[in-house]
């Protein structure tokens, strides 16, 4: 079944209503207007961290930057990224590890994860084992040099998952380490260089499965399980005031926690996390507020299992990503949550594909409020020779329908309609306008001079895809895209 024979079959379904245990409401499924998926990495073996990775970001010049690796080659020279700078996709073609010790495995760079300040200059942090122990390795880009790689955790033992947070010129991370003989949190931070991370958690227990948050404040929040009657219950670590205070229990559950999130906009926070709940995994939601955190809230239905839960804070709504074994390959869902009525409003249908498995998605908000959303692909059965690869990346976003910027420079010179496979712009003047047209890897596929006030562009022959206008009048530019389908 091709993506549009299904979007259709999706659209002649009857909308579906159910009632979850913990809500007590009707639900709507709905198709929510995001893009279509496009590929934006298939040229090799992708991965992301499997919880909470911190590697898509943003800088303040209009930039959202991505990292993984990537095992295509081997399991050295694999950390890397990319940048999309709000038309399209650039990769640097860098491998941001460079392995000088060992041999094989012992070369191995994993788990990266990517912080950056609003100028764009950034630290990857990631694991490598170059001296038979895994250690935590770093690289820093100052806006114009890539410094050599540098060592952050110095123990015989293991130091695994970082994950890293820019705030008020500090690159905050934690990761995890056993050299006490059981895995405690570290914690530390980068400016111009390393400050010595130091054990956080102090626990007889290991301390897994975490995410943190740092406030404007740098006051910072960290969840993570660890054991409890037999079972991974849900901590709260958190340091106010730059004093770390004591850990809380969010609840005592009679079952595992699995990936939890931390979700915050720097006042509200959430944690979201899947329990196994009469033998599937559940999506739960906790507040934490005036020093409390909520009962958790029980938001999916029961039927099918819940993975990789992730979300965002955008106009007091609560975007939580997911993906659903509602379909064998799994589908990936975007359950809307409104903070102040503490209901669901809707869950949208983000993607389906036939044949290969959704995992790990992330999330991030752009500076005009546009959620984009990146998963892996995990294709089990790619096509003989279309030279596709086991693990792609998928980008896809969802436009701000409330997006008004209130600068008139900003308005658009030009109404568009859009029809069959037809775009129709009315120039308000007749002034002369650019136009260039390109896909989504980058490449010009058309431009256009126009001085009257009525331009046509047919794209029915455009292979399908994501296609992007630009509309230039002089230094301003304006743009639009293309959602093609067949």
């Amino acid at each position: 079944m091709t993506y549009k024979n299904y979007l259709i079959k999706l659209n002649n379904m009857k909308k579906v209503f159910f009632l979850p245990i913990s809500l007590l409401i009707p639900i709507i499924f709905i198709f929510a207007q995001w893009t279509e998926p496009v590929k934006i990495w298939k040229y090799g073996v992708a991965y992301f961290q499997p919880n909470a990775s911190h590697l898509f970001v943003k800088d303040t010049l209009g930039n959202l930057h991505l990292g993984w690796y990537d095992t295509s080659k081997d399991v050295y020279f694999c950390i890397r990224k990319q940048r999309y700078d709000g038309n399209q996709w650039f990769y640097d073609g860098t491998a941001y590890d460079q392995p000088e010790n060992g041999s094989g495995y012992y070369r191995l760079s994993w788990m990266p994860t990517l912080s950056i300040d609003e100028d764009g200059r950034f630290l990857f942090l990631w694991e490598s084992r170059q001296d038979g122990n895994f250690n935590i390795m770093g690289r820093y880009y100052d806006g114009s040099l890539l410094s050599s790689v540098f060592q952050v955790s110095f123990t015989s033992s293991y130091s695994w998952f970082p994950k890293s947070f820019y705030r008020n010129s500090k690159h905050h991370f934690i990761y995890s380490d056993d050299s006490t003989g059981v895995f405690n949190i570290y914690y530390g931070y980068f400016d111009s260089l390393v400050h010595t991370p130091s054990n956080i958690t102090n626990s007889d227990e290991n301390c897994l499965n975490y995410d943190f948050y740092v406030y404007p404040n740098e006051d910072i929040s960290i969840i993570y399980t660890k054991n409890r009657n037999g079972y991974q219950n849900l901590y709260n670590k958190r340091r106010i005031s730059n004093v770390w205070q004591n850990e809380n229990l969010i609840f005592s559950f009679y079952s595992d926690v699995y990936y939890p999130n931390i979700i915050s906009d720097g006042e509200k926070e959430f944690a979201v996390f899947t329990l196994i709940s009469n033998g599937l995994s559940q999506l739960y939601l906790s507040k934490y507020l005036n020093g409390v955190w909520s009962t958790p809230k029980l938001l999916s239905d029961g039927n099918y299992n819940i993975y990789y839960p992730t979300g965002v804070i955008l106009n007091d709504k609560l975007h939580l990503f997911y993906v659903s074994d509602s379909y064998f390959y799994g589908e990936l869902f975007d359950l809307v949550y409104d903070i102040q009525k503490e209901t669901v409003d809707s869950i949208k249908l983000i993607a389906h594909h036939d044949t290969s498995f959704i995992v790990t998605p992330q999330c991030i908000v752009d500076d005009n409020q546009n959620i984009h959303l990146v998963y892996i692909l995990n294709d089990k059965t790619p096509p003989p020779d279309s030279g596709d690869s086991p693990n792609d990346i998928y980008w896809t976003y969802l436009q701000n329908s409330k997006k008004n910027d209130g600068k008139k420079d900003n308005k658009k010179p030009y109404s568009l309609i859009k029809y069959q496979s037809k775009l129709v712009f009315d120039f308000i003047n007749s002034d002369s306008y650019y136009l260039s047209i390109y896909d989504v890897s980058g490449k010009t596929v058309g431009s256009f001079s126009c001085s009257s006030k009525r331009f046509t562009l047919d794209y029915s022959k455009f292979k399908s895809g994501i296609y992007f206008i630009t509309v230039k009048e002089g230094d301003k530019r304006w743009k639009e895209k293309i959602f093609n389908i067949k």
